[in-house]
């Protein structure tokens, strides 16, 4: 009778030794004690991390004369021999950085950064981490190398995020991140996969790049426009459950493994010059303006199913290997199907057109697939015979 109450007792005393545990896992920077940056100094001149408490706040400029003692001038290298972990920490003066090496990761996974962050001409040997972090300025990473992956989940930036020649060894991420000013990432190579499912943002440029991985647009949500262009996928172009307010365009992309979109879009849709070996899908979708595909070349099929297209449904210039599924799509201007090339059906199936189809495909007779007066009929039906 006695080994109950004891098993019981235990178990109470490993529930109540886990509490302070999990209380002392809360991110709320600036509340803690306050760390001064010379003490950052001390901390690489002896030699350990550079790591602080959760939750403090730092006093002072983070900058070379903090990081590399006697190394003041930008054009030469400062090298820092330790990772910088400053993660849940508020640091309120510009942290702006050029011409920099950390050995090892910059963790600043939930930091209060009120007057920004700009890393010049840097190398972050490790992970470079901004996830969850509160940013009251602008994220500028110019000609950054990151050994690791780069990490902006679930950010708040109050100004703008750019980044412009970034190489990141790893993943790039920015999903459910919002950004006030808008994000733009130009001239990128990533070695991973690429997230870009911003929670909220007036416009998202992602141009000129390449990623050994695929890209995920997933959740993407954006008052202004969307622009892909120039870019080189190992993978495939997924961006499902998207919200954008403006145009949104891809532009010269190549993804191997096909496309996946689909939400809302309160303007036009269009796919110029895409390059995939599986399909382009769209499902389940609502274009309030044009859905355009100009010189597409895909191994597979165009899946535009269950999709509300405000205007016209335009394929042109394009080779499509496969068919063309439009099974419930209703189309509110044209369909227009013209100078392209189509290896199987075109099967409206239950589509809803509101005008007779334009359709004038590729064939010996007519190599480029021009349109002419009086020589389109909808695909429904069989040409007349000109004979008697």
């Amino acid at each position: 009778m006695t080994r109950r109450p004891a098993a019981l007792c235990g178990a109470l005393l490993l529930v109540l030794s886990a509490a302070p545990g999990r209380a002392q896992t809360a991110c709320e920077p600036g509340r803690g004690p306050s760390v001064r940056a010379e003490e950052l100094r001390e901390m690489i001149e002896g030699g350990g991390p550079v790591s602080v408490p959760s939750g403090a706040a730092i006093v002072g400029a983070i900058d070379r004369t903090v990081l590399c003692p006697g190394v003041p001038d930008d054009a030469v290298p400062c090298i820092v021999p330790a990772p910088l972990k400053l993660a849940c920490t508020q640091i309120t003066a510009p942290l702006a950085l050029r011409n920099v090496v950390v050995d090892g990761e910059l963790d600043l996974s939930g930091a209060d950064l009120p007057a920004g962050l700009s890393l010049e001409s840097s190398e972050i040997l490790g992970d470079l981490s901004l996830t969850g972090a509160r940013v009251g300025g602008d994220v500028l990473l110019d000609r950054v190398l990151v050994g690791g992956a780069t990490l902006v989940d679930r950010a708040t930036i109050e100004g703008r995020f750019a980044a412009t020649g970034l190489r990141s060894l790893g993943s790039l991420s920015l999903d459910q991140s919002r950004v006030s000013r808008g994000a733009e990432i130009r001239g990128a190579a990533i070695g991973g996969d690429v997230a870009l499912g911003l929670g909220g943002g007036p416009s998202l440029t992602f141009a000129k790049s390449v990623a050994l991985g695929a890209a995920s647009l997933r959740g993407l949500k954006l008052s202004g426009a969307l622009a892909l262009e120039d870019l080189a996928l190992a993978g495939a172009l997924d961006g499902e459950g998207l919200d954008i307010g403006g145009d949104a365009k891809a532009t010269r992309i190549a993804a191997p493994d096909g496309v996946v979109i689909g939400g809302r879009f309160h303007r036009d849709l269009t796919f110029d010059a895409l390059q995939a070996d599986g399909e382009l899908s769209v499902t389940n979708s609502a274009v309030d303006g044009n859905l355009v595909l100009l010189r597409v070349v895909l191994g597979g099929d165009v899946v535009v199913t269950e999709v509300q297209v405000g205007k016209t449904l335009r394929i042109e210039g394009s080779d499509i290997a496969q068919g063309v599924d439009l099974s419930g799509t209703t189309v509110g201007g044209e369909l227009v199907l013209i100078s392209s090339r189509f290896g199987a059906l075109v099967d409206v199936g239950n589509a809803r057109l509101t005008a007779r189809p334009r359709v004038v495909a590729c064939t010996p007779a007519n190599p480029l697939g021009e349109e002419e007066p009086g020589d389109v009929a909808p695909i429904d039906e069989e040409p007349e015979d000109g004979g008697d």
